[in-house]
């Protein structure tokens, strides 16, 4: 999908748009440092999935709305719906609003994704991932 980088805001300008870091991270397992964490400051409340995705895997097609958390290969939260997504989704988390702090975390350690609001940590929401 589109966006526009306004300063340091992101706007979709499509439905679904998706936004990845260039490169790749490495998360190559070692005990007690096999993390990786990031926040997002929600500029609206609206409907979105915010998460991790396997990107050898993963085939989103955002046309068709089909984004993180849409399949197998990913994971995702969505404070608008209060669900937690892997090809379905479930009841998790608390509802997000403007202004909030999305915090999202991978620990490749306790096999693990973690996502918070404001700093308030909603639980483990999927547990038990391969790693490879």
């Amino acid at each position: 999908g589109c966006m526009n980088i306004l300063g340091d805001y992101v706007v979709s300008l499509t439905r679904f748009a998706t936004i990845a870091f260039d490169g790749s991270i490495d998360l190559t397992p070692s005990p007690g440092y096999a993390r990786c964490y990031f926040e997002v400051e929600l500029i609206t409340s609206g409907l979105m999935q915010i998460g991790f995705l396997d990107e050898t895997s993963f085939n989103w097609d955002p046309e068709s709305g089909k984004g993180v958390g849409d399949d197998k290969y990913s994971y995702a939260y969505d404070g608008y719906r209060r669900r937690k997504w892997r090809s379905d989704s479930t009841s998790y988390g608390i509802y997000w609003t403007h202004g909030d702090i999305v915090g999202v975390l991978l620990d490749l350690d306790l096999k693990e994704v973690r996502f918070s609001v404001n700093g308030r940590d909603l639980g483990v929401a999927f547990s038990c991932l391969k790693v490879y």
